[in-house]
């Protein structure tokens, strides 16, 4: 009951955490904003989720929120949807990608979320129950082989954009945490991940629980 009718802006909703992520909070009864950064992205996120979407609970705008273009169209259209001013409640920053050289890595991994931010930040409600959340992964503590070197970069330059949303939304309402990543996600409707058959994986429902749980609830400058 929360979350009902609240407002939220999640990124990366064609992906696996953050379609289980979008889905958790739709059946929360939030009103969520997913922008696809292409058409066939915003094709995928319609289909996985198109119950939502004939109520105007679903909103699934092309707007590439990884550029400063992309972004600032991003924030106009939650503006025209009622969001400006103050209208959002919540934020979920998710972005990811395989990139081979460092420029595409910070470009697909670490950008997204600043831009994101930038653009969103001004739109969140100044009140206790907002939050921003971004969403990270565990290979920026460590890099187990050389080939996984660009991943252990890029996640760890988005721990220092987290840190630094914190400390921009340090003594204001809205609350700002972390969920750092340190397992392999599947689909709930997968037995395992697609490209790492035969590892182990935690359905996406479960890290979908606990961004609806940091939503839902008061942490703030949590790291979970």
């Amino acid at each position: 009951m929360a979350l009902r009718q609240q407002l939220l802006i999640i990124t990366g909703a064609s992906g696996i955490v953050g379609s289980g992520m979008a889905r958790a909070f739709l059946e929360a009864g939030t009103t969520v904003v997913a922008p696809a950064r292409s058409p066939p992205s915003q094709a995928k996120v319609q289909a996985e989720l198109a119950g939502w979407l004939a109520d105007g609970q679903l909103h699934v705008p092309v707007a590439d929120w990884g550029s400063v273009e992309g972004a600032a169209a991003l924030a106009s259209f939650v503006e025209q949807l009622g969001g400006g001013g103050g209208g959002v409640d919540h934020v979920v920053s998710i972005a990811g990608g395989v990139a081979r050289d460092a420029g595409p890595a910070i470009a697909t991994r670490v950008a997204p979320h600043v831009w994101l931010a930038k653009a969103a930040v001004p739109l969140l409600a100044e009140r206790h129950t907002s939050s921003y959340t971004v969403v990270s992964g565990m290979m920026g503590e460590f890099c187990p082989w050389p080939e996984g070197a660009l991943t252990a970069i890029s996640s760890a330059a988005v721990y220092g954009v987290s840190a630094a949303l914190r400390a921009e939304l340090a003594g204001r309402p809205p609350r700002c945490n972390e969920i750092r990543i340190g397992t392999v996600i599947r689909r709930d409707s997968q037995s395992e991940h697609p490209l790492l058959p035969g590892r182990p994986a935690v359905p996406s429902s479960r890290v979908a629980a606990v961004a609806v749980g940091l939503a839902a609830g008061w942490q703030r400058d949590q790291l979970v």
